[in-house]
């Protein structure tokens, strides 16, 4: 049998792809030489892709990851984290004619994103974690550009899947959680929410886990499942929506307690201030 390999790409021009809607796996690291690009997903692509690395992510001095696709509203040019403890160590461009999804999910536990990425396209940037599985944007990343960003979550009898941001955010696009009802986003410090963007719910809960944040606005939510806001730190989370024009509508919950989260230390010791 053939194990893990290590592909090394030592001069720009490849692409790996998926034209069928069966996932494909590249099983083993992937090692940029300097100055390399490597383009994800095929750019023509409307449908829904889904590509599995089976190990980490790293390369030389400006080597990059390109994301490119065409995907439709409700599709993603997804790629998967899928063996535990993977890393993403390089930038990644996000590249797409869609108005779908581009980015990089968890499918197994203990992984991380140490690379910056750029997203100045229709397409949403997607940052994920399947049931039971984590993801770290850890504080060497960040995330910039017009572009918005969707943190798509979802739940599985192994647990919840949890998204930690340690990184920052800078985008201007609006800000979407729409994982399942039991996914978690967990602040790791004060502000790496974008506080130029937009926070729209459409269900899922954010840990403000004793932090601090401030944003342009915050919208949707339900009280009927969405877990909206809640903090499991000792110390006060404090959430602070600056609107500097119009108004916004926004009907989740905020200091949901553990007795309805089932997270477990869920607590009301939130502030929520409006400017």
């Amino acid at each position: 049998a053939v194990g893990p390999i290590t592909s090394n790409f030592t001069t720009s021009g490849y692409t790996l792809q998926t034209d069928a809607s069966t996932t494909r796996s590249h099983l083993g690291n992937i090692v940029l030489s300097a100055s390399v690009e490597l383009k994800l997903h095929n750019a023509a692509t409307s449908a829904g892709r889904a590509i599995n690395i089976g190990g980490s992510i790293s390369g030389g001095a400006d080597s990059s990851i390109v994301i490119q696709g065409s995907q439709s509203d409700l599709n993603a040019a997804r790629i998967n984290l899928s063996v535990d403890g993977a890393t993403l160590s390089v930038p990644t461009t996000i590249s797409s004619s869609g108005t779908g999804l581009a980015g990089y999910v968890a499918t197994a536990n203990n992984t991380s994103i140490s690379g910056s990425i750029v997203n100045n396209t229709t397409a949403r940037t997607m940052l994920g974690a399947a049931g039971g599985n984590d993801l770290t944007f850890t504080s060497a990343a960040d995330h910039s550009g017009t572009g918005s960003l969707q943190f798509s979550i979802s739940s599985g009898t192994t647990g919840d899947g949890i998204v930690r941001i340690d990184g920052t955010f800078s985008h201007t696009g609006e800000t979407i959680f729409s994982q399942a009802t039991s996914g978690v986003i967990r602040m790791g410090g004060n502000n790496r929410l974008s506080d130029d963007s937009l926070l729209t719910f459409v269900q899922g809960t954010l840990d403000l886990n004793g932090t601090t944040q401030t944003v342009a606005g915050l919208s949707g939510g339900s009280a009927v499942g969405s877990r909206g806001i809640v903090n499991t730190s000792v110390n006060n989370g404090v959430i602070s929506v600056n609107v500097s024009s119009g108004s916004q509508t926004y009907a989740g919950l905020i200091g949901t307690p553990g007795s309805l989260t089932n997270i477990t230390g869920a607590n009301n010791n939130i502030a929520f201030t409006k400017s």
